[in-house]
């Protein structure tokens, strides 16, 4: 049922974590939207997030990582999009697409092989992604996407993994949202209550 006078403003109260101790207000505020307002991010705002990419920590300096992306409107994005799974056909609403890859293959590893780059490669998204939410660009990965599909639509050489698919871009309106697209928005954010154990 919809939430009468729902507004962009209530739903980041109602995504307001409750949290057990004060974390930085860029990771406080983050959280994974389904709705994107349609303005262009700039390039100057692209390239301070895939700058902050660039100096995510990796095994050995190895980098093994690179992005694929695409402002909304473009042949690109639409070849991006054709790829995306059913229930993430919400993501045609953000301004940016980003196909983040991984690169296993490594000549100084031990068989070719560099067995962290999905590891190194989650560091770099989530550069990204603290950085673009300290612009106010808020982020949704995607993980169930045709990857064969995106690998021959782009033209992806075989030594790019593509891994995740991210949606970048604001918050849209949500007083202009749909009923079952503001459903499934107001879920509560929920964490595990223990993650650690001192030892």
């Amino acid at each position: 049922m919809k939430m009468e006078g729902m507004t962009t403003g209530k739903m980041l109260k109602l995504k307001r974590p409750s949290l057990k101790s004060p974390i930085t207000k860029t990771l406080r505020d983050r959280f994974s939207p389904t709705l994107f307002s349609a303005k262009r991010l700039s390039e100057k705002e692209i390239k301070s997030i895939f700058e902050a990419s660039r100096w995510a920590p990796s095994g050995y300096n190895h980098q093994p990582w690179f992005f694929y992306w695409a402002h909304k409107g473009t042949a690109s994005y639409k070849k991006i999009v054709t790829c995306l799974s059913e229930r993430n056909q919400w993501a045609e609403t953000a301004p940016l697409l980003v196909v983040a890859c991984r690169i296993p293959r490594c000549e100084h590893c031990p068989n070719g092989e560099n067995k962290f780059a999905a590891h190194d490669l989650g560091l770099a998204v989530m550069a990204a992604i603290v950085e673009a939410q300290s612009l106010g660009i808020y982020s949704r990965q995607m993980g169930m996407f045709d990857r064969d599909g995106i690998v021959k639509l782009l033209k992806i050489p075989a030594e790019n993994v593509p891994t995740v698919v991210i949606a970048m871009g604001r918050l849209g309106d949500y007083a202009k949202v749909s009923d079952a697209m503001l459903e499934k928005e107001m879920k509560g954010r929920v964490r595990k209550s223990v993650i650690t154990k001192k030892i």
